[in-house]
């Protein structure tokens, strides 16, 4: 119910200030929303199937104070190690750490928002639609990393490299995946057209059908590797890859078409990053896995530019006769196949389970004793344990 409430709440925000245009009370309202969202994020009990590996994980993590079980642990992702075992030193309590996370993600993401766009609530809404599950209770390391890259955009946009790269090793230390950012510079200068973005795709897919094998040294946490070889049995068969094209390559080029040449809004902070989105599903289509987590350092920004692109439509004369067909494609159907997503069966798992059991019903840490709630959270517990289980046993039968 919880979070029914909230997208009903941000769509009331949306409604008076994105597209009435209400400035009265908008920052507080912001401000309300920012707060729901680190509330719900920070008071979760075993919401997230890597939230409940990272509350293991917690529990073994080595505080400040245990100098020589800390050192044998800051190898992999240091930052994300000395973050843990700083806030573990205050307050052995992962509760307490997964509340200052929320806080650090929410405010950093809710600031950017507001001020890469003026219809900031409805930025909002599609991060809290499409993102903010994933965000806020599955990659909790790498989400840091995507911070750090946000934060230096400024830098990357005025070309002041060692500034960037400085900040891109911090982001490498949180997580390993970061390493993508430090290759966004060789794209700076390349001018974006349809016809070089389709060969980039294609020399891209060449090229890392060869690379493959050596794509997985970039997973130098071993807790990334294992999540890895999991996601390996993610891998898409050809009516997978040509559905994929589709929708990642395909629907993007005509957004960026219709926004850039038909409704004459091109905006240099987004064409930046057009052909490394590109290059990126060219990874996507030989390693999935790695695609996806590169793909995460871009998707603050295509929320924005879904969030642009949504109002440039439907205040352009070009479309004023189509917009009932453009809400069905801009808007209906990837709500549709997000929450399709949510909705898929997973039986095979767990009896009479779909997935979004690893978010709802919402578990708090206020009520985890309570009779209902403890059944609730056991039941997701095994059903985390048997998700990673039958991922693992797919691999085998390979």
């Amino acid at each position: 119910m919880i979070y029914i409430f909230t997208l009903l709440l941000t769509l009331l925000f949306v409604y008076m200030y994105d597209i009435k245009g209400r400035v009265k009370d908008s920052n507080l309202s912001y401000c309300f929303l920012l707060a729901v969202a680190i509330i719900i994020a920070g008071c979760r009990y075993v919401i997230g199937g890597d939230t409940v590996r990272y509350m293991r994980f917690f529990e073994i993590y080595p505080t400040l104070r245990e100098s020589s079980d800390f050192f044998s642990y800051l190898l992999y992702d240091p930052l994300w190690m000395i973050l843990n075992s700083s806030i573990k030193t205050v307050c052995n309590d992962f509760t307490f750490f997964q509340f200052i996370h929320a806080i650090i993600v929410n405010v950093i993401l809710f600031l950017f928002f507001q001020k890469q766009t003026k219809y900031k609530f409805t930025a909002v809404f599609s991060y809290f639609v499409f993102s903010y599950l994933y965000f806020n209770m599955e990659i909790l390391r790498e989400i840091l990393a995507v911070l750090c890259f946000l934060y230096c955009l400024s830098f990357y946009e005025k070309k002041k490299w060692s500034v960037y790269y400085l900040i891109a090793v911090l982001a490498f230390f949180f997580h390993s995946s970061a390493i993508v950012i430090f290759f966004f510079p060789f794209f700076r200068n390349i001018k974006f057209t349809i016809l070089r973005t389709l060969s980039l795709v294609t020399f891209g897919v060449i090229v890392f059908l060869f690379l493959s094998p050596f794509l997985e040294i970039l997973a130098l946490n071993p807790i990334m590797r294992s999540k890895l070889e999991i996601y390996e049995g993610m891998e898409l068969n050809i009516v997978g890859k040509i559905a994929y094209f589709i929708q990642y390559v395909i629907i993007p080029l005509l957004m960026i078409y219709i926004n850039d040449n038909r409704m004459k809004k091109r905006n240099p902070k987004f064409e930046m990053f057009y052909l490394i989105y590109f290059f990126i599903t060219s990874i996507t289509f030989v390693n999935m896995a790695l695609g996806i987590r590169f793909m995460n350092y871009l998707t603050p920004l295509l929320l924005v530019f879904y969030t642009e692109f949504i109002y440039n439509v439907f205040s352009s004369p070009f479309f004023k006769k189509l917009r009932g067909w453009a809400f069905v494609f801009i808007v209906f159907i990837p709500l549709f196949f997000t929450f399709g997503q949510y909705f898929k069966d997973t039986s095979e798992v767990m009896k009479d389970t779909r997935y979004y059991f690893l978010w709802y019903p919402y578990t708090n840490v206020f009520e985890k004793e309570e009779t209902e709630q403890k059944i609730i959270i056991n039941k997701r517990e095994r059903y985390v344990d048997d998700l990673m289980d039958a991922s693992v046993s797919s691999l085998d039968k390979k």
